[in-house]
């Protein structure tokens, strides 16, 4: 039986799933982690799609995703 997991959203249902799972970031800091460049976006208008291991690097590592070339 396969877990069921949840890997990219928008910002808002990113912060809810880490919330939800125990991290403490803001949806704020997420918001500015975004426009920052620290974590990669995939838009479609203004509707901001991330990934969820993006985001638990910056919270365990303290360190951005590597930037593809």
């Amino acid at each position: 039986m396969e877990a069921n997991t949840f890997e990219t959203g928008t910002i808002r249902q990113v912060h809810r799933y880490l919330t939800d799972t125990g991290y403490h970031v803001s949806e704020y800091a997420i918001r500015r982690w975004v426009k920052q460049g620290m974590i990669p976006a995939a838009y479609s208008g203004s509707t901001a799609y991330i990934s969820v291991t993006n985001v638990r690097r910056i919270l365990d590592n303290g360190t951005p995703a590597p930037i593809a070339s």
